[in-house]
């Protein structure tokens, strides 16, 4: 899971420690704001072994805040008041923007995020409501500057667990949301969106294991030879899932692709999904493999708990109009085995424009760390 992307956290907790200083904030607040992080929110690119550096150049920082002064000063005369780091990753940088008592947040992607201000401007026109309201897109500098949508469900429930009912009604509306854009994808799908099909996973399986370099071969932080070896016979079996998942006739549809409760807000009405970043035209069960994982993590219970599948259960509901419940879970079994490499193949995108040479194990090559779950038979949520 990539936490990375913007949800209010306790947003009014932060705001009313930082009244005092609003007025007149330079760069040099946003560039220093690592040292003053709110509570709950991110590190500083200097905690990143160097992989960040880039989204805490001064000039960046410059140029984003007066494009963002500009864009809001076109949405209603809006005048910015306060710009704080709320994240920073290699692949981007997240700032929250205080303007005219209002919140909002400015993302800049790398090149592995370029998709998603224009998915999100896609997503916007489709499906108003259920992701963040666009305020401003600049393509070429793949920035995206969005409305706040309210507080996370990591954020709202804290150290607790979040409980059982808000998964179920989040699983149910997110369900429905990729029932509503399956019609959309099959004419006609979002620019630039990467695609995962079954049809098309196992020759992208076999192609990210022919780059022994990205899978850190025979290195303490990648795959033994042995399990590149393992990997490697596995690749047969692996078109087989896929070829019977194809079969099973569900419609493709976006797959957000890290669906946890930190990439899910509640506005007060409806679940708003944000941080769509890895998200991908693919079979949409693969959704589950986050969801299902945050669940069975907060609750202290096996993958192969009853009350993990019931959760599921909800969201496959919304395809009983096409298979029986067995039937569903059995492509729910395939599905989340196929996501795996899906998985894998997004943190390959998110970094593909990084030199990983001194990066520390996590980051080096988590496609290794993906994919190692596909030998050990799971869990894989």
């Amino acid at each position: 899971m990539k936490k990375r992307f913007f949800g209010r956290v306790d947003a009014q907790k932060a705001r009313s420690t930082e009244r005092g200083n609003v007025k007149g904030i330079g760069m040099q607040s946003v560039a220093n704001e690592a040292a003053h992080a709110l509570p709950g929110e991110d590190k500083a690119a200097s905690d990143l072994d160097g992989a960040a550096d880039r989204w805490a150049s001064p000039e960046l920082l410059s140029a984003a805040r007066t494009w963002i002064a500009q864009r809001l000063a076109r949405e209603g005369g809006r005048l910015v008041e306060a710009v704080h780091q709320a994240q920073v990753r290699p692949w981007g940088l997240v700032l929250r923007v205080e303007a005219a008592g209002e919140t909002f947040w400015f993302k800049a992607n790398g090149e592995g995020g370029a998709l998603e201000p224009a998915l999100m401007q896609w997503l916007d026109r489709w499906v108003p409501g259920r992701v963040p309201r666009t305020v401003a897109v600049d393509l070429e500098r793949r920035w995206w500057l969005a409305a706040d949508v309210g507080t996370t469900l990591s954020s709202r429930f804290g150290s607790s667990r979040v409980p059982h009912s808000s998964w179920r009604e989040m699983l149910r509306e997110y369900a429905a949301l990729q029932r509503q854009l399956e019609g959309l994808v099959s004419r006609s799908s979002p620019p630039g969106i990467p695609s995962f099909r079954p049809t098309d996973a196992t020759q992208q399986f076999a192609e990210l294991l022919d780059d022994r370099g990205r899978l850190l071969v025979g290195d303490d932080r990648g795959l033994s030879s042995d399990e590149y070896r393992d990997l490697r016979r596995l690749v047969p079996v692996f078109g087989r899932w896929c070829e019977e998942l194809d079969a099973g006739g569900v419609p493709l549809s976006i797959q957000h692709d890290d669906l946890s409760d930190a990439n899910v807000c509640h506005d007060g009405r409806r679940y708003v999904v944000i941080d769509w970043a890895d998200a991908h035209v693919g079979h949409p069960f693969g959704s589950l493999i986050f969801p299902l994982r945050t669940f069975r993590e907060q609750h202290g219970i096996p993958a192969g708990h009853p009350d993990v599948q019931a959760l599921a259960d909800v969201y496959l509901e919304t395809w009983s109009d096409l298979h029986d419940l067995l039937t569903l879970r059995r492509l729910q079994e395939l599905a989340l085995r196929v996501a795996v490499v899906g998985k894998a193949l997004s943190w390959s995108r998110a970094l593909h424009d990084l030199d990983r040479t001194g990066l520390n194990a996590y980051y080096a090559s988590p496609e290794a760390r993906w994919l190692r779950k596909l030998l050990h038979d799971g869990p894989f949520c």
